[in-house]
């Protein structure tokens, strides 16, 4: 299959459940990406990397295409696994990051593929940059 073609159905799949993530330190905001992971009622879960949230005063989340900001509360954080669970009350349903219930047929040499907000030559030229939409990027193991 054309990458490009790949990249678009990952895209297409998987945006609306990466959200970014603001941390604001008192100092700064620095940005990273999280993944929708559960929802009940208004209570919607956010599955992020720990130091993407560290010593954060302020965390908030926005949603793929919104400029919106939810305030998020740190539901856990393990800085060993760098792994955080953030909460934010919304009404709106969203679709949540599914998780492949195996692996066994991942490994070396196949094609995987970055979603996040990601753009390390645009946010290392610019300030105050915030892009609305996550991005797609292929690679292999």
């Amino acid at each position: 299959m054309d990458v490009l073609k790949e990249v678009k159905e990952v895209y297409e799949k998987h945006h609306k459940s990466i959200v970014l993530i603001l941390n604001d330190d008192g100092v700064g905001t620095t940005l990273g990406t999280g993944f929708l992971i559960h929802q009940k009622l208004s209570r919607l879960l956010v599955m992020t990397c720990q130091h993407v949230i560290a010593q954060g005063q302020k965390i908030c989340v926005r949603l793929a295409g919104s400029s919106s900001e939810y305030v998020a509360k740190i539901l856990h954080e393990h800085e060993e696994t760098d792994l955080a669970i953030l909460e934010i009350d919304m009404d709106v349903e969203q679709p949540l990051l599914e998780f492949r219930e195996d692996s066994s047929d991942v490994g070396v040499g196949q094609r995987v593929f970055l979603a996040a907000y990601y753009h390390p030559d645009m946010m290392a030229s610019l300030t105050n940059v915030v892009c609305l939409n996550p991005t797609v990027m292929p690679g292999k193991i």
